[in-house]
């Protein structure tokens, strides 16, 4: 039997959540074979958004729900669920925003495949409601010219407002939708932080997922922290998941959002970069 566990963050939209378990629960699979855990960590901050997330759910048996009491931000909400299951229970452990399906074959396909020895995340094929792949996110580490756009982009709003449009102009007039995707297991820098597969390795090493801020970097610190232990991620393009978020290329930094990235960012600059 393969234990997989599968912990999704859930903040004020149950109803992409009830849609993230329902992909799990149709799942085509030999149910001799593969025993799911599905905890999802409710960082809703009001009884409203909590009791519809309750009434949503309650027609999973096998859906646990966590209240941490406190909107933990999502790789920290992660680290809750984390910490409350056995992890050398689990031959994989698939970590989650909550609005995404998986694609019906997805853990046949996972169960199926054979990983290299030091595989410690694995990324799938992310597809947004747009058609754009998300994945693979970066197959190399960061240049000094990534850290000083980075260091200009979380100097000020402005700037980083002005940067996103030119770099929305720059898409869309040469690389969007000409985007290749391989067919094969390529090994990555990091992937997109939508989904990812932990595997036993990771779980073996690590207990939490690394990342001193709020919201917004995870992937960075995910990538700095598999390295670091000595392990590699991977993207298998045969794992298939559809994103709700759109890959609109007009999207701009809203002020809060972008002053959580930016405090993010300057709390792990100085340790992977």
């Amino acid at each position: 039997m393969i234990n997989i566990a599968i912990i999704c963050v859930n903040y004020n939209n149950a109803f992409y959540t009830k849609a993230l378990i329902n992909s799990i629960e149709s799942q085509k699979y030999d149910k001799n074979k593969i025993k799911f855990l599905i905890l999802v960590v409710d960082n809703s901050e009001s009884e409203e958004s909590k009791l519809d997330l309750s009434k949503k759910l309650n027609c999973f048996a096998d859906v646990k729900i966590l209240d941490p009491t406190i909107n933990l931000g999502y790789f920290h909400g992660l680290n809750y669920g984390l910490n409350n299951i056995k992890l050398s229970d689990y031959r994989f452990v698939v970590v989650a925003n909550n609005d995404i399906t998986f694609d019906k074959l997805f853990f046949a396909n996972l169960c199926d495949s054979i990983y290299p020895s030091n595989a410690m995340v694995i990324c799938p094929d992310v597809i947004t409601k747009d058609g754009f792949h998300q994945n693979p996110h970066r197959s190399k580490c960061y240049t000094y010219l990534d850290i000083f756009l980075f260091d200009l982009y979380f100097s000020n709003f402005y700037i980083a407002r002005f940067m996103t449009i030119l770099n929305s102009l720059r898409k869309r007039f040469f690389k969007y939708k000409l985007r290749s995707v391989p067919s094969y297991l390529i090994e990555l820098y990091s992937g997109i932080g939508a989904c990812y597969v932990l595997t036993s390795l990771f779980t073996s090493h690590h207990t939490n997922l690394f990342f001193p801020g709020f919201l917004y970097g995870e992937e960075a610190c995910l990538a700095y922290q598999v390295i670091k232990s000595g392990g590699r991620t991977y993207f298998d393009p045969n794992l298939l998941v559809r994103h709700e978020e759109s890959a609109t290329l007009s999207k701009f930094p809203k002020i809060d959002t972008y002053n959580f990235g930016r405090d993010s960012y300057w709390k792990f600059r100085p340790i992977i970069f």
